[in-house]
Formats: structure tokens, sequence, C-alpha cells
């Protein structure tokens, strides 16, 4: 029946152009400067949504990605300019998406997902040398509901992250570069929740416990490069607290001057101790922390 099926299709062009100016601290280093950095990318998607039943919903699609990248830029050996350079690489992608729902009442679905994404690779801004592109799949399955007179709003969400190529930010030196990480796993748990007691109160609060670690990673320490490659499979992804936590309260006043309201809010958060970086050393910490806003 056609009021059973919703579909979307479609296309997306991109073009980006972009030029890099350098100073030079080190001139007796040969050093590669940029000077233009070109991306085009297509894509064409579709997607579509069929009603099995009134309560049950199944979702499929796919995305198709094209990109390519050109990227020049001239070598400075000693301070003197001894030639230009250039690279080209282009990436393409199929990233499906299937997913459920079913509506357990007229305030209360369940879903699950799995779908892929894809980053296209690049050029490293100092000397032309190319990253990959980074993958992942996505696994995610929860509950979204509302009740008490759709006062209370409550959300339930487990996921999984799949990553293949992982790119991270590393600096070397003075240079922020990219870096592949063979592969890292995230799993997680997210609760979050809002409350309405009247119409002058909200309270909203919510909960993440992650596990973001590496399953496969060899790389040197710029900080001690004496140590060379090093295994770092295990260790923690940079930025990714194993516990976050929000809670907020605010009061909306009745209609004042000019028929306008204020809303007083306090809101208390908490992340517990992240790595900055991916050997998870000691200086590379931040310990827990929590913040107490007001306004």
């Amino acid at each position: 029946e056609p009021d059973r099926l919703e579909w979307i299709v479609g296309a997306f062009y991109l073009r980006e152009k972009a030029r890099d100016q350098l100073q030079i601290l080190e001139p007796a280093r040969a050093l590669g400067l940029p000077e233009s950095n070109v991306t085009n990318a297509l894509a064409a998607y579709g997607q579509a949504t069929f009603r099995l039943t009134d309560r049950l919903r199944l979702t499929g699609g796919a995305r198709y990605s094209y990109e390519e990248k050109d990227f020049a830029y001239r070598v400075l050996s000693g301070g003197v300019d001894v030639g230009g350079e250039a690279a080209k690489a282009s990436w393409r992608a199929w990233t499906p998406k299937v997913g459920i729902q079913y509506d357990v009442s007229e305030d209360v679905m369940a879903y699950a997902s799995i779908t892929r994404g894809f980053k296209s690779g690049g050029f490293q801004l100092g000397d032309g040398r190319p990253f990959r592109p980074e993958y992942i799949w996505s696994y995610e399955g929860g509950v979204k509901s509302m009740f008490w007179d759709r006062r209370v709003r409550a959300n339930l969400s487990v996921f999984y992250y799949d990553y293949t190529d992982l790119q991270l930010n590393q600096v070397v030196g003075l240079t922020s570069l990219i870096t592949n990480a063979a592969a890292a796993r995230i799993k997680g748990v997210e609760v979050e929740g809002t409350w309405r007691p009247e119409s002058h109160w909200t309270i909203n609060g919510n909960v993440s416990l992650l596990r973001a670690k590496f399953t496969s990673f060899l790389n040197v320490d710029s900080l001690a490069p004496a140590l060379g490659a090093q295994d770092v499979s295990g260790n923690y992804l940079s930025n990714a607290p194993k516990l976050s936590a929000n809670l907020g309260v605010a009061y909306r006043s009745d209609p004042v001057l000019f028929d306008g309201r204020i809303t007083a809010r306090a809101d208390l958060s908490y992340r517990s101790k992240i790595y900055f970086r991916e050997f998870n050393d000691a200086l590379d910490q931040q310990d827990a922390y929590a913040v107490l806003n007001a306004s």
C-alpha cells in the first residue's frame, strides 16, 4: 500500500579548494609548503521505510561516496626552492543502513540499527604523505519513551562502534599529523531523561558509560622515539571518559513584565579521567572533575 512506504533519494556534490601559508622557522630543514588542496566529492543515496504493521517498521538504505583529493606543494631545502610536488588520490565507499522500529505502546518505541560510515583519506599538511580513509560499523539499539501524561521522557541506548583505520591527530615535534590506528572499538550505554513535574519546573539528567579502546595499533611516541614502535592495543582512546553524567534543574516563572518570563537554571556535570594521547602515560591524563553552572 502506498501509505505504508516512505522513501527518499538524492545526490550530493562538493568542491572545496584551500590554500595554506606557512612561516619557516627552521631554514635548514627540508619542508613541503602547501600550495593548494582541492577536494571533489560525489555521492548518491536512497532510503526507504516500510510499515509491516501499524507498529512495526523496517528501514533500509545505502549511500555511494566518491572523493578525490589533489594536493600540490613546493619543497624547500635549506631555504631554497627545489621544485614542486603533487599528489592525487581517490576513494570509494558503499555505506548501507538497516533498521527496525517497534511501537510497544503509544508512548514507548524500541529500535535497532546497523550502519556503516566512511571518512575519506588525505595528505599531510607538511610533506604530502597520504593517510588512509576511516571506516566504522555502528550497531545501536534502545528504547525511547514518554509517560505520565508526557511529563516524563526517558531514553536508553546501547551502542557498539567497530573502527577500521581510525584517523587520529598526532603531534610530532611542532607538526600535527594524521595517523591511522589499525582498529578500535567503542562500547557504551547511555540513559537520559527529562521530568516536568508541573509547568514551572524542569529536571533533566543523563549518564553515559563508555569503554573505548584500541584493538590493534603500533605507533611511535614522538616524546620517546628511542622506544621504537609501541603496541598500544588495549589502551584507551583520547578524550573518552569511562563515566560522564549531567544533572540540571530549571525554574520558569509565570509571565511578568511585558508577558516575558524569567528562567533560573543550574547544571552539575561530571567527567571521569581521560587521556589525551594513545600512549596513556601519566602525563597524558586529566583527572576526573565536576563543573557547576548557574544562570
